[in-house]
């Protein structure tokens, strides 16, 4: 059985190191057009280019000698603006966006302007993408250059260039150009370890990656291969396939796992490559179970003005079936604890989820789903890959394609008084993964409401593959469905969208998604 260990992933630079320069588009190249700015067709719209989120105001600046798109925000929202145009490309090749940016009053801890390319193949799934978020164009800064770089899959269709601001504030943009170069990997050199390495990844990435019927294989090795030039030991390879692999599969999810890190999360000094492949969760030795109880960072609850149950689910990574029960265990615990005959309904805070194992998480908030819950991951061809839920104590992991069953078994699982007081989840950009899993098992339930914001989208099921060297590769392979079998392809959004930049979990009183959770529990 495959079992679903899922992990968030950001986009990283991509630093390019084996280019041959070809050509150079200028601000008024064939293709892309408007690079300076400099046209409009009327007030607010700006020939060739496409807003998103036009709450936000995009104006052609002519208050200087040379015209600039200026995006002016009075609060914490997001503006892109974009181009398309059709590509065919014959060879891989690396397109660079630069462009001019100045920017006033961006100063909050996420703001950011950026530049950003992207390349989409058929049906307009995204094939590769990179921003330039690192360089810090934020606070207040003159006109400055920069720059992103990205490689354009051979089976690439459309590109589209642009950027965006995230956060309040006065940007400015200016002076775009591209710049065009081929990827060129004949003077790579790697050793035979590490070459058949990367190529026993692609080739796992061909046999089971989610959207592996619209990638080219081929371009996925040139461009990985690309980077790994003097590459010796099959370490040297790691952080270049965990940093491209959730780009390059189209998944923003797969990503790998060192040998050395595995190692650590199960306490060995060394690893059973080929009795992990079979069963990658383990037991732990029994004197080993009191020290681990102390490496798990277990849920938290606390009653809210003496009547609503507050529970904090956090991230989990354990490996060891004692530290899924003791995790689960221990939810249980603190739900018994605050399910007295005053209580009016439960919060249940993901905003510190991004994800790890679900088995656990699902398994302590069992005794608050209803009879009917479950949440499902779904192949492309709309084929269930498993079902998952709680039913008595126990979470259930069914795998439709051979029929194999994992279980979970919480110990003294607890039964609540009153299963059908208001629920109110909440959730922000950070859950992500497993925590959106834990969403989406309590999407459908009558008494349940959502609050905050999208969550990260991080919705696939990630297959855990041990490599030979002991290394865990985390591959996407069906998509997250609610009970209902929707499937999610992104971000899941709130029933009650409510903003809220603090931290998680320190001032109740002030935090007004909780409010706004209260204020729902109170008037049911």
């Amino acid at each position: 059985m495959k079992h679903f260990i899922n992990h968030p992933i950001f986009f990283k630079k991509i630093f390019l190191l084996w280019i041959v320069i070809v050509s150079v588009y200028h601000a008024k190249g064939q293709n892309f057009e408007n690079l300076d700015f400099d046209h409009s067709l009327q007030e607010n719209q700006i020939n060739a280019w496409l807003f998103k989120n036009e709450t936000t105001q995009a104006i052609i600046d002519t208050a200087s000698s040379n015209k600039s798109l200026k995006i002016s925000k009075s609060e914490n929202w997001k503006k892109n603006f974009y181009q398309d145009q059709k590509i065919t490309p014959d060879q891989l090749a690396v397109y660079r966006l630069s462009g001019r940016i100045k920017v006033e009053n961006l100063n909050g801890k996420h703001d950011v302007a950026y530049l950003t390319v992207q390349f989409y193949g058929a049906d307009s799934m995204l094939l590769n993408a990179a921003t330039n978020r690192s360089q810090g164009f934020k606070n207040t800064q003159d006109w400055k250059t920069g720059t992103v770089e990205c490689i354009a899959p051979i089976n690439a269709v459309r590109m589209r260039i642009g950027g965006g601001v995230q956060g309040g504030g006065t940007v400015w943009f200016d002076d775009f150009a591209i710049e065009k170069y081929i990827l060129d990997t004949s003077s790579v050199e790697m050793s035979d370890v590490a070459e058949e390495y990367l190529k026993s990844v692609v080739e796992i990435m061909k046999n089971q990656a989610l959207h592996r019927k619209h990638l080219d294989f081929g371009s996925i090795h040139q461009i990985l291969r690309s980077q790994l030039d003097n590459a010796q030991t099959v370490e040297d390879t790691h952080p270049i396939i965990d940093r491209y692999a959730p780009v390059l599969l189209a998944d923003g999810h797969s990503q790998l796992t060192p040998a050395k890190s595995v190692k650590q999360l199960l306490g060995l000094d060394t690893l059973d490559v080929e009795k992990l492949k079979k069963d990658i969760l383990q037991h732990i030795e029994p004197h080993r179970v009191d020290s681990l109880k102390e490496t798990i960072h277990y849920s938290e609850g606390k009653l809210i003005d003496g009547k609503v149950g507050y529970l904090i689910i956090p991230p989990f990574e354990g490996l060891y079936w004692e530290a899924l029960e003791l995790y689960a265990d221990s939810l249980q615990r603190i739900i018994e604890h605050l399910d007295q005959p005053s209580l009016k309904g439960w919060i249940v805070d993901l905003r510190k989820n991004w994800g790890g194992v679900n088995m656990p998480m699902i398994a302590g908030i069992g005794p608050i789903l209803n009879n009917e819950n479950a949440y499902y991951y779904i192949k492309p061809n709309n084929e269930v890959f498993t079902k998952n839920y709680y039913k008595k104590g126990v979470f259930y992991e069914v795998d439709k394609g051979n029929g194999n069953t994992l279980t979970l078994q919480v110990k003294n699982s607890y039964r609540v008084n009153n299963k059908n007081l208001p629920v109110a989840i909440l959730t922000n950009h950070v859950t992500s993964s497993a925590g959106e899993a834990v969403l989406a098992s309590f999407i459908g339930q009558k008494n349940v409401k959502s609050f905050g914001s999208t969550t990260g989208g991080a919705i696939t099921g990630n297959a855990a593959v041990f490599l030979d060297d002991g290394s865990l590769f985390h591959i996407s392979a069906a998509y997250l469905a609610d009970r209902n079998k929707k499937v999610y392809h992104s971000g899941i959004a709130p029933d009650v969208q409510v903003k809220f930049d603090g931290k998680v979990g320190e001032d109740l009183n002030n935090d007004p998604v909780i409010q706004e959770a209260k204020k729902w529990i109170n008037e049911r």
